[in-house]
Formats: C-alpha cells, sequence, structure tokens
C-alpha cells in the first residue's frame, strides 16, 4: 500500500514539475520582445536543439539557409536561451557597436577549470581593463609595426629551413605552420620558442588544438549550465584540456616569478606580474593569476590556430590555383627584385600579394561565426527589439558569400580586390576579424605573420600538389575556426 503511495506522490510530483515548467515557458514565449523576430520554430524546452545537432550542415551554412527563409536577422531558442543571428554587414555592424552588446555569455564548463576570466570570455570591467592592459603591451613590444618584424622573419626563417628537408617528399603543412605560429605566440607570452619536436611544446598545443575542436563541436550548447556537469564525452575532454593547459602555465608563471626584474620586462607574464605586484590600486578581481591563465590563454586560443588554419588556406589555393602563385612571384619580383624576401615597407606596393592575402581570408572563411555577444540590457537590432541576455551570433559566412556583394563568390579570385587603377583595396564588408568594440585582439599581429609568412615562403618556394596525389578538394572542416580538410603538398626551391 505504502509502495503505491509513494508511487503516485512521485507521479504527482513528476507532473507538477512538467506543469510548472511549461508554464515558464508558456509565460516566456508570450512575454518575449523576439517574438517579433521570424524564426525557425523549437520545441518546447529545448526549442530547435534538435534542428542544431541532427543537421548535416555546418552551422554557418544552416544558418545562411535560415536567413534566406527568415531574413538577414532572425531569432531562435535553445534551452530556454533566446539567440539573434545577424547575417549582414549592416546588422552584424550595428550590433557589435552597440554598448548594450559588449558582453559574453556565461560558460560554467570553462569557469569549472579556472574561476578566471580573460578578454575574450570577460565582460564589463574586466573585459575592458584586461584588453586595455594587453593591447597597451602590443603596443610597447612594436607589435603591428616593422619593429616587430625581425622576430617573426626569424621564425618564418626556422620553418623555411625544415621545409626544405620535405623537398623530396610530400606534406601536411598543418602541422609546421602551426608550430611556427604558436612559436611567435610563445614569444610574446612567455618570452621563448620551443623546437619543433619538443615534448612539452607538443603536449601544450595538442590540448590548445584538442579544445578548439571540442568547443566547436560542442557549439552553443557550452552555454547550456548543465551541459558542463556531463562526466563524459566532449564536457569531460574540454575540462581535462583546460586543466592541463592551466597546469602549464601556472608552472611558467611560478618560473617568471623567481627571475621577474622590472627592468626586464621579457614578455606578457611579467608585464602582468609586475602590474599585479606594483599596484596598489590595482583591482584584485580583475587582474590576479586565475585572469592571467585566462589572457594567456587568449592570446593562443585567438592568435595560433586561426592565423594556421589561414596559412593553410593560403597553400590550398595557391596549388589548387597555380595561375595566382604565378602572379604572385612576377609581382615580388618586379617590386621587390628576385629572390628577395619582402619587408613589411614593401607591403603598400605589393598590391596582388595583398590581394591574394584578402582573398584566402574571405574564401577560406576561418571564424565563421566569430564569438558569440550577449546583450547587457534591453536594446534593439535593424529596429527589432532585443531584450536583456539574450546571445547574439555573427555569420560572416553569409557576408563573405553574399552574391550581391561578390561577383561569384564561390570562384577564388584575388583580382576581386583590384581597382580599376591596379591597386589593392578592400571593401567595407570584408571583415575577416570581424568588427565592433571586441574586433580579435591579436588582429595586427596576424596581418603581420600573414603578410610575412606568405611573401617569404612564396619568395622561396613554389608549392604543387603531389604528382601521386588527385587535386585537393576545398571543402572546410568547422570547429571554432574553420580548416581545410587534411592535405598534402610539395616544395620545390625556386632558383633565383
Amino acid at each position: 500500500m505504502m509502495a503505491l503511495v509513494e508511487a503516485l506522490c512521485s507521479l504527482f510530483y513528476l507532473k507538477t514539475i512538467f506543469l510548472g515548467l511549461g508554464a515558464i515557458y508558456l509565460w516566456r514565449f508570450v512575454t518575449n520582445p523576439l517574438n517579433s523576430l521570424p524564426g525557425p520554430w523549437g520545441l518546447p524546452l529545448i526549442g530547435c536543439l534538435p534542428w542544431l545537432v541532427t543537421s548535416k550542415k555546418e552551422m554557418q551554412y544552416l544558418f545562411l539557409d535560415w536567413s534566406k527563409k527568415y531574413g538577414k536577422i532572425f531569432s531562435f531558442n535553445i534551452c530556454m536561451k533566446s539567440v539573434v543571428v545577424l547575417n549582414d554587414y549592416q546588422s552584424i555592424h550595428e550590433g557589435f557597436y552597440s554598448a548594450d552588446i559588449q558582453s559574453r555569455p556565461e560558460m560554467t564548463i570553462l569557469m569549472r577549470s579556472n574561476k578566471g576570466k580573460g578578454v575574450t570570455n570577460g565582460s564589463g570591467v574586466i573585459w575592458k581593463d584586461q584588453r586595455r592592459f594587453v593591447l597597451s603591451l602590443f603596443r610597447s613590444f612594436g607589435i603591428g609595426k616593422a619593429t616587430y618584424e625581425d622576430r617573426i622573419s626569424s621564425e618564418v626563417n626556422h620553418l623555411i629551413k625544415l621545409l626544405k628537408s620535405y623537398e623530396s617528399d610530400s606534406f601536411n603543412p598543418n602541422m609546421p605552420l602551426s608550430n611556427a605560429i604558436a612559436n611567435i605566440i610563445c614569444s610574446v607570452t612567455f618570452g621563448k620558442r620551443y623546437e619543433y619536436d619538443d615534448a612539452d611544446f607538443h603536449k601544450f598545443l595538442s590540448v590548445i588544438y584538442d579544445n578548439f575542436k571540442l568547443v566547436g563541436e560542442g557549439g552553443l550548447l557550452l552555454i547550456i549550465p548543465a551541459f558542463a556537469y556531463i562526466p563524459f564525452g566532449i564536457p569531460k575532454r574540454i575540462i581535462e584540456n583546460t586543466n592541463c593547459y592551466r597546469d602549464f602555465a601556472w608552472k611558467i608563471f611560478e618560473e617568471h616569478e623567481k627571475t621577474l626584474d622590472e627592468s626586464n620586462v621579457r614578455d606578457l607574464v611579467d608585464a602582468y606580474l609586475l602590474r599585479i605586484k606594483n599596484n596598489r590600486d590595482v583591482d584584485p578581481k580583475v587582474f590576479n593569476l586565475f585572469n592571467l591563465v585566462w589572457v594567456s590563454g587568449d592570446l593562443f586560443t585567438a592568435g595560433t590556430e586561426t592565423t594556421a588554419a589561414s596559412l593553410c588556406w593560403a597553400i590550398l589555393f595557391a596549388i589548387t590555383h597555380p595561375e595566382t602563385q604565378v602572379k604572385v612571384h612576377e609581382e615580388m619580383n618586379r617590386v621587390v627584385g628576385k629572390g628577395v624576401k619582402p619587408r613589411m615597407s614593401d607591403q603598400p606596393n605589393l598590391h596582388y600579394v595583398n590581394a591574394f592575402i584578402a582573398e584566402t581570408q574571405r574564401m577560406g572563411d576561418v571564424a565563421p561565426l566569430g564569438v558569440v555577444h550577449e546583450t547587457s540590457r534591453d536594446t534593439q537590432i535593424g529596429g527589432y527589439k532585443i531584450p536583456k541576455g539574450t546571445m547574439v551570433q555573427s555569420n560572416l559566412t553569409a557576408v563573405f558569400r553574399d552574391p550581391q556583394l561578390w561577383k561569384d563568390p564561390d570562384v577564388f579570385n584575388p583580382d576581386r580586390f583590384i581597382n580599376e587603377d591596379g591597386m589593392f583595396f578592400k571593401p567595407r564588408e570584408f571583415i575577416p576579424f570581424c568588427t565592433g568594440h571586441r574586433v580579435c585582439l591579436g588582429e595586427q599581429l596576424a596581418r603581420m605573420e600573414l603578410f610575412i609568412f606568405i611573401a617569404h615562403l612564396m619568395t622561396t618556394f613554389t608549392f604543387s600538389v603531389p604528382l601521386d596525389s588527385p587535386t585537393p578538394t576545398l571543402d572546410g572542416i568547422t570547429g571554432i575556426t574553420r580548416t581545410p580538410k587534411p592535405f598534402k603538398v610539395c616544395v620545390k626551391k625556386r632558383v633565383t
């Protein structure tokens, strides 16, 4: 008898909970200002989650399809969280320059590993002060200016030496390029470079790249707090990787503290530790070791995978469109001199090289969805009311593949960035680093890296498809970044 009573009570409680959740969902649906925005319908409580996880298309292309049906600005729900997607330059520019849309959604899964916040995941004062600090440090190091050129060129020389050893064989360029770019970030952040075969270096990079892949696979699920506590699969691996990076960074912080010298600031870690040590007016909630873990990690996540992916795309486009490689070689021979490696001072005169890089960024589309924002108060975009706490997602793929902006948008054509006078120009809609107040932190460094790496590599080598391999596909693989599918390449030293 008691068992029957307990069963009935349990059933009553379950019905009460279900009806309560249903009432909350109905109330939120009726009162939500986003109901004026078009968008796909969703199921109670879980919203459009099933459409996202079962779609065979990458998310940016799914959003592109939805934009054709619902408009350039549309909304949907996922697990009772509202998302607005911006699919054209005008709405992205308006939204991301709005002071009301500068926050980040809370990601419980990341906070479980490290309670700090850096530039990418921070909001409010934490974000502003950390970003200001890093940009000031970049300026003092000369990043984005010719004074930093020699450091990048030195790393390219290490890479060129490695690639020369591959001349008799084909190889996948992804890892050599990733190692070289990561070493530049290591130099800025930790004050040292690693040999490409260093075991610690490989382990360190593997957890960063694995998390890039996992966060991309998890997508918008990462903003669901309950997702962070699933003890297996993607959540478990993200936490393990984040713990591994935190422990690696912590050891480096301890080493720096032992050799800290105010008269010789070697890198970002030194500068940050001195900021904590010497400034009594510094808010400990803003500048602390937990935040330093995230700030250093931000430089690697924002400055390694995206740039390395862009370089991989550049090589892929060069071997699948060899006529563009010939034009790059001809221009460098004419402007700089045969066999002479261009310097940053040559960049304004290398119009086709700049156009090749820009078209690589447009077609490669390495950050198709950027980084999600969140509204900090009720606001508007494109005349639509957007309530506080709404996630706002840009879709750069919709901009870069818009036939109204780009003729034959699926065709690789650097000449689209050359005007009638033969000069390189950039349309306002060309925003590979996104736009707004939270534009990519490492944009200036990435621009330098792309030019120096591509110009120096193409001065030294001719890249080609291996004779025993088919022409590689131009399809990509999308995580946080969009990378080429694995391919092999041959290099041949150019005759000077």
